[in-house]
């Protein structure tokens, strides 16, 4: 039972569309997603459930780039429709452990870090 947030106008499975700040979810609440559907960088979690599937999604290639990266997911999600949404509390982020660099999501560190990609 996953919620999201879609911080950026988002194209979903089914030719289904959302908008930045629609709420996106699995159990019949917004803007219907597939159960176990893969999120991507452009939403914000907002229960356990989809922290969870967030994380299990882990960050992609496009971190670095400069349109799709990790900071404007964090600072720029409202550019694509043109309406005011809140930046998300919950984002790929990278830090440095043991030396090397290695990506924690924003505000839920405790689950742990993904490698480097």
């Amino acid at each position: 039972m996953a919620q999201y947030r879609a911080i950026c106008d988002l194209y979903l499975p089914g030719g289904r569309y959302a908008e930045a700040g629609d709420t996106l979810s699995d159990v019949g609440i917004g803007v219907p997603v597939p159960v176990g559907w893969k999120p991507p960088l452009g939403v914000d979690p907002i229960d356990g459930d989809g922290l969870q599937q967030f994380f299990n999604a882990g960050p992609t290639a496009a971190m670095g780039s400069a349109e799709h990266g990790s900071l404007s997911i964090a600072f720029s999600g409202n550019r694509w429709s043109g309406k005011g949404v809140a930046p998300p509390n919950h984002y790929w982020r990278p830090i440095v452990m043991g030396g090397h660099r290695v990506w924690v999501i924003n505000a839920a560190e405790a689950l742990g870090w993904k490698d480097d990609i």
